[in-house]
Order: C-alpha cells, then sequence, then structure tokens
C-alpha cells in the first residue's frame, strides 16, 4: 500500500507530530463536501497515540479526523531548490 502521514486535527502537527500509515484500500464511491470529492480511506497505523517532545502521550479516539499527506516521492532539500533555480534561469524550458 501507499504510504501516508496523517495529521490529527486536534492536535498542532508542528508540536505532536504525523502518524505514518498504509493505505489499506480506497473506497469505490465518493461523497461530497463542502463542494470537494472525498473518497474514505482504510488505513494500517504505525501506532495509536501521539507523543509530545517532553513524553506527555495522547491516544487517538473514535471520531477523530485526520488530513492525509499521500507520500508520492522523496526529494531533498536541495533538489527542490535546484529546480527552482533551474525553472527562474531557464524560463523557457520550465515552460515545457
Amino acid at each position: 500500500g501507499q504510504s501516508v502521514r496523517l495529521q490529527v486535527d486536534a492536535f498542532n502537527y508542528n508540536q505532536w507530530g504525523v502518524i505514518d500509515a498504509t493505505v489499506l484500500d480506497v473506497a469505490h464511491d465518493f461523497t461530497l463536501h463542502d463542494g470537494r470529492l472525498v473518497f474514505k480511506v482504510r488505513c494500517a497505523l504505525s501506532r495509536r497515540h501521539l507523543a509530545l517532545k517532553h513524553g506527555l502521550i495522547s491516544n487517538l479516539k473514535k471520531g477523530m479526523t485526520v488530513r492525509a499527506r499521500f507520500l508520492l516521492g522523496d526529494r531533498t532539500v536541495l533538489e527542490l531548490l535546484y529546480n527552482e533555480v533551474d525553472d527562474w534561469l531557464n524560463p523557457l524550458l520550465a515552460s515545457h
């Protein structure tokens, strides 16, 4: 399954972090939510809690909502910067 990082809406992910997960399946049918197409996705979680750096732990509870960040590829910061600078220096090539 595809790798995904889950940000729990009830917690500030900058402090509490994210939960790594793996997609198990995606629903065939969608629903409309605020004018957007939404598909239910079932995931296997790497853990069932979030933790602060000093050790405070909070368990996930049924009904908590999350934002999913699907991992489509790995690039280093240097690669990202190089691509931006290259697009800026070679604008004709960037438009293709």
